[in-house]
């Protein structure tokens, strides 16, 4: 189970990483983690982050409010 488990993570991970590869070079350039895997995540990721506590919530709200 445990390599099942690490498998997944390091998976997330390279997809992660990889995505920011191509805005790194950006000023101010971070990722945005939200979700249950969040922290998990934050916790091995070697580039610039920051957690966003109910991010596709908080954007419904503002779409909803907009109408």
């Amino acid at each position: 189970m445990d390599a099942i488990v690490s498998g997944c993570l390091q998976a997330q991970l390279g997809a992660v990483e990889r995505m920011f590869a191509a805005i790194a070079t950006a000023p101010g350039a971070r990722c945005l983690l939200t979700g249950g895997a969040a922290a998990p995540l934050a916790a091995h990721l070697k580039i610039p982050f920051q957690l966003a506590d109910n991010l596709i919530l908080n954007g419904l709200v503002r779409y909803a409010e907009s109408r």
